[in-house]
């Protein structure tokens, strides 16, 4: 793969060069991240070595292929490397020192944009960041790097239409490439359409989304985090004597955005999401089957609220996301996430991805990468401006789960819904984070950015000590403090 994609790139160049005696433009741009970070407790257990220092980077650089305003095509690439990390040729004394390693480099955008002739409607096709609306940046439940196509027709200046396709998932099932025949029973395609509308000083963007997940795709589930706690347990062999049939599911969201400016300079935000997950999947269990342990159906609520003053702007915000109840047999209650890679509030250090350098995992996400099964309330001052070229955002956050507290003292932790976590809560833990964002402007496109951040975790005992040998339970406060530079380009 690596080889491949290089020898993308270095066409790329020399089509550029050919490119120039026609009429099509080659623009670039990008951006270049490099820190060097210690996090303190990474797993808020002091009895454990759970403190770590690191040195990164990545390389971000697109590529337009300009033909005119109408037409273009995208190539962008990303290089990551972990200092000092050989990947295999170390091991087999290949003599690398952290760098040519095949896990280092990714394609990012392969992608076609176009508007129909004499008409604003434009199409995206092709590899591309694709998301539902979200009021933190991206979506909740579906945003990433997906192949799809997306068109986008306005219909005057009011209102607007999307629709989309993405396939975020064919399943290549023991090692055979899906074809014809088999990408049928193998894929897991996703159509939603979105109905922008624009007042004056009000968007709402209500949306609806339909994903497809066929019944040999759904077992091994690739970025599909939809299994209820239950299903999930039983992957894990925790179900002795149950026999699992699955097949097919249908998953479905509906969502509305709003966004209110006319009370300038206060902007409010939110988002409001119901998802539900219809499985086939059935388990049978001391000779009684269960046809809805594999359903999942959640919603969640957010809201911002920021006041934008000269120097700083003031925001108080929050979100709540529905959790588990006590009972495992009757599916899941969180709301399904087909896609993340992840997302998060201003303070997002333990919970949520919100750092500076979030290519990392000892830098970033200690509990959360996607937030499930939580409320969360925080306030935050952001874009804090004193000092010229110097601005900081400092964020202080509280939360608790919302997944019922019986449910891990009657089953245990692993019948709590899974996904893009690494510690779930109940709704008798709770949790702190700070954070102190620092970014001073060295030159136009080049940024020093300094880091601090603090996390803790309150689990309660009569909850987890039962299942962790009746000692505390992720007990110990966790510390970040990073530096790096930013280039922008």
């Amino acid at each position: 793969m690596k080889k491949l994609l290089l020898a993308v790139l270095a066409g790329a160049f020399v089509l550029s060069y050919a490119m120039c005696a026609s009429a099509t433009e080659l623009k670039t741009y990008g951006y270049f991240r490099a820190y060097v970070s210690h996090v303190t407790n990474y797993n808020f257990d002091d009895d454990n070595d759970g403190s770590e220092f690191t040195a990164a980077q990545r390389l971000r650089p697109y590529f337009d292929f300009i033909a005119n305003e109408n037409l273009k095509a995208t190539l962008a690439l990303e290089f990551d490397t972990t200092w000092g990390n050989g990947d295999d040729r170390i091991r087999y004394g290949k003599g690398s020192a952290g760098m040519d390693t095949a896990t280092n480099t990714e394609l990012k955008r392969a992608m076609l944009a176009f508007k129909w002739p004499n008409t604003d409607i434009t199409f995206k096709i092709g590899a591309q960041g694709m998301s539902l609306p979200g009021t933190f940046g991206v979506s909740p439940v579906f945003n990433g790097d997906i192949t799809g196509a997306i068109v986008t027709a306005p219909i005057n200046d009011m209102f607007g239409i999307t629709l989309g396709w993405a396939r975020p998932w064919l399943n290549y099932k023991d090692g055979k490439k899906a074809g014809i025949g088999r990408e049928s029973e193998q894929a897991i395609d996703a159509f939603f359409l979105s109905v922008p509308v624009k007042l004056e000083g009000t968007k709402i963007t209500p949306y609806l989304a339909y994903v497809s997940i066929e019944k040999k795709a759904l077992p091994d589930g690739g970025e599909v985090y939809v299994h209820s706690g239950g299903l999930q347990a039983y992957f894990d062999g925790n179900i002795p004597g149950a026999r699992l049939k699955n097949d097919s599911a249908d998953l479905w969201y509906a969502g509305m955005a709003y966004e209110i400016s006319m009370f300038q300079p206060i902007v409010v935000k939110g988002n409001i999401i119901y998802g539900n997950l219809d499985s086939d999947a059935e388990l049978t269990y001391l000779g009684k089957t269960r046809d809805d342990i594999g359903d999942r159906e959640g919603w969640y609520v957010d809201l911002s609220i920021d006041y934008k003053m000269d120097n700083m702007t003031p925001s108080i915000y929050g979100f709540y996301m529905s959790g588990d109840d006590d009972n495992p047999w009757d599916g899941s209650e969180t709301i399904p996430v087909l896609a993340s890679d992840g997302w998060g509030t201003p303070g997002g250090f333990a919970v949520g991805s919100t750092t500076t350098f979030p290519f990392n995992d000892n830098n970033y996400s200690l509990v959360q990468d996607s937030p499930q099964g939580l409320w969360l309330i925080g306030f935050a001052l952001k874009d804090i401006s004193f000092i010229e070229n110097l601005k900081s955002t400092f964020a202080i956050e509280y939360g608790e789960g919302t997944n019922d507290s019986d449910l891990v003292k009657k089953y245990g932790p692993d019948y709590l819904p899974q996904g893009y976590t690494t510690y779930q809560l109940t709704d008798e833990d709770s949790f702190i984070q700070v954070m102190l964002t620092n970014k001073y402007k060295i030159y136009e496109n080049l940024a020093a950015v300094l880091e601090l951040g603090y996390a803790s975790l309150d689990m309660d005992d009569d909850t987890w000590k039962k299942w962790n040998n009746n000692k505390d339970y992720l007990d110990d406060d966790a510390y970040l403090v990073t530096f790096g530079f930013t280039y922008d380009f």
